[in-house]
């Protein structure tokens, strides 16, 4: 039972479309969240309800037509009134798309929208929504924060008393004569107006629980500070310390997870080499910290603190690429023509000691002014710094010519004094080496994303490969006499199309302002929205790439079958047949499922997650970690 806002809700099940219920009387008191049975109504009834009146939030009334049944043991009974009670119910909105935690499941909006079914819950069969809710009680009556959750009557006179207050409540009953649940004050925290109460609001509503501490029986199997590499391990991987290998992040970034290597050949193309962190060597799989950073999903980024995925001494230390120290890397490398054709690529793990720790604006610099840098480190970056943006320019214009769009929107940077309070807010500055990053990490997960598509169903043309035929080889014999089930499933980062029903919407609101959008696909779009950039900018820019965002779908990850052609996990934004997250590990928990993925591939060993196990946990645990995404971080959605 999911429920995004009250009375508008869909049921998922296991193998078929979502349910989606429609108002309280249909819903019966079941919660985000809960296990039930519900009734399939009849197709006269699978039509677009005209809305009559909208349903107010706000519980100043209870409703004594609300039919539903006292909740005994856990269990809803079953609901056998006429359908055609005088209620009145929300409207459905009508973007909402069933969600594909299938890959029969993946189709476009407006085939998903005629095959819709409706429903009505007839029985709870499992409560499995939250006994504490955070919100903030309004005229006596409790607001919840997370507005998927209905509003709450606050049991006596404590409501008036906390009102303005934020608040966590015990939901105590629901009953048959009430359309809303009633609740107890548990704790309180403080008014609306206060910095420290807003801040602790913005975490609970965002589904941020946790902090970064970590209990002391996940460090127990940590290396400490001044951990070395063992020489064994160094032996099994490829030694890559005496190169030339560099980071480029913000400069107070601590938890840095990409590098990137630049060498000029005799032939005159380039040797390419982008070096992630290698986080599965310290996170082994299914241990206690593996199931905590599963939960995490993701690194918070906040304001005033940052929460990481990972105990401190991993993401700012062992595995963070620090200059002039010894890391453990999974690194991919390619020969690149100075026009970003790809002649090979290869994937290692390896050894790596950076040899410089540069921020953006000091690339930038290296880039507009590299005469003023003259120690010979700094000689030698510049000069892969700058080899690296002049392909980085030519793969940035090759993906817009071929379909990508780009709807970046300013990002705000805030600047705090000691206490916390805003002193200044400017937008965020990208410089050509914020391009020239975001360029090779887009290349390394599009060629990870390959390599795993290629070794789970080779059906890719993978002949950029330089052991491609012998890892063929390798892999099939390796899989034996299994199930194809059993030969597992690449795990890729999905978007698909954008809602045409909001697509034209965008089209007819530019069309008003006098601006012509052909919104045929992504192509045409970036080209569009790229001519209407041409003619405005500043706040009016802002506002048409914010209307456009509206359109489009969220990306989401996705497992792969052999029974779907491959233009199934077609990435809409980047205009990709295949995309997967790589880049990340410190602070993402997908990218290190695909890096396991990836090991076992170089390795030539067994993949631990079979096909079906790939689905359950691209559903259960993956999109736990794609809403932390979503809600921590607002650029970048659609990538």
């Amino acid at each position: 039972f999911v429920s995004k806002i009250p009375y508008q809700v869909f049921v998922t099940m296991k193998d078929c479309r979502d349910i989606q219920i429609e108002g309280y009387k249909h819903i019966n008191r079941s919660l985000h969240g809960d296990l039930v049975a519900v009734s399939i109504l009849p197709p006269e009834n699978n039509k677009k309800r005209v809305q009559k009146k909208k349903i107010e939030k706000n519980p100043d009334k209870s409703d004594s037509n609300c039919d539903v049944r006292e909740t005994d043991n856990s269990t809803t009974d079953i609901i056998d009134d006429d359908d055609n009670v005088s209620t009145e119910v929300d409207v459905v909105d009508e973007s909402g798309v069933e969600k594909a935690e299938n890959c029969d499941d993946v189709k476009d909006s407006k085939s998903t929208q005629e095959k819709r079914r409706y429903g009505k819950v007839v029985r709870i069969m499992s409560e499995k929504h939250p006994s504490e809710y955070f919100g903030v009680i309004h005229a006596g009556k409790f607001n919840p924060i997370q507005e998927r959750y209905p509003w709450m009557i606050v049991a006596g006179n404590s409501g008036a008393e906390c009102d303005g207050k934020f608040v966590t409540v015990n939901l105590t009953e629901w009953t048959k004569d009430s359309r809303y649940p009633s609740c107890e004050i548990k704790a309180i925290h403080g008014g609306i107006d206060s910095f420290e109460s807003q801040y602790f609001a913005l975490k609970q509503k965002n589904n941020i629980f946790h902090t970064e501490n970590f209990d002391d029986s996940l460090l127990e199997s940590l290396p400490q500070r001044g951990w070395v590499i063992p020489e064994e391990e160094i032996s099994r991987r490829v030694d890559l310390r005496d190169n030339l290998i560099f980071t480029i992040d913000p400069p107070t970034a601590k938890d840095l997870d990409d590098a990137l290597s630049c060498t000029r050949l005799p032939n005159g193309n380039f040797s390419v080499g982008v070096h992630i962190a290698d986080v599965s060597f310290f996170v082994k799989e299914n241990s206690l910290l593996d199931y905590e950073a599963r939960e995490r999903g993701t690194s918070v980024y906040l304001v005033t603190e940052n929460i990481p995925m990972l105990p401190r001494i991993l993401c700012d230390a062992l595995c963070s690429l620090h200059g002039n120290v010894d890391r453990l890397a999974f690194s991919v490398i390619w020969e690149l023509t100075p026009e970003g054709e790809k002649i090979s690529e290869k994937f290692v793990r390896s050894v790596i000691c950076s040899k410089a720790q540069l921020d953006y604006g000091k690339a930038h610099e290296m880039i507009v002014s590299p005469e003023k840098f003259v120690g010979e480190v700094e000689q030698d970056c510049v000069a892969a710094v700058n080899d690296l943006n002049e392909i980085a320019k030519q793969l940035r214009a090759k993906r817009y010519e071929n379909g990508s769009i780009s709807l970046d929107n300013a990002e705000i940077h805030f600047e705090m004094d000691e206490n916390n309070e805003i002193i200044s807010v400017a937008p965020y500055i990208r410089y050509d080496s914020h391009f020239l990053v975001e360029e090779f990490m887009l290349l390394a997960n599009i060629s990870v994303a390959e390599k795993l598509y290629s070794s789970f169903h080779f059906d890719v043309d993978s002949e950029l490969s330089e052991t491609n035929s012998e890892e063929k080889q390798k892999n099939t014999s390796n899989l034996g006499d299994e199930s194809e089930d059993e030969t597992g499933a690449a795990v890729l980062r999905w978007h698909p199309k954008p809602d045409e029903r909001k697509l034209e919407e965008f089209a007819k609101q530019c069309e008003g302002l006098g601006l012509e959008v052909d919104c045929t696909n992504s192509q045409t779009l970036h080209k569009s929205i790229q001519k209407i950039q041409e003619e405005m900018d500043g706040p009016r820019m802002e506002a048409i790439l914010c209307l456009a965002t509206f359109s489009m779908q969220s990306a989401q990850y996705i497992a792969t079958s052999g029974d779907v052609p491959k233009s199934t996990f077609h990435h809409y934004a980047l205009n990709l047949p295949l995309y997967t997250h790589f880049t990340s590990p410190i602070r993402r928990y997908p990218d290190l499922i695909v890096h396991r993925q990836l090991g076992a591939i170089v390795a030539g060993e067994k993949q631990n997650i079979s096909r079906s196990l790939a689905r359950v946990f691209v559903k259960n645990v993956m999109k736990g970690s794609e809403e932390q995404i979503m809600q921590v971080e607002i650029a970048g959605a659609c990538i």
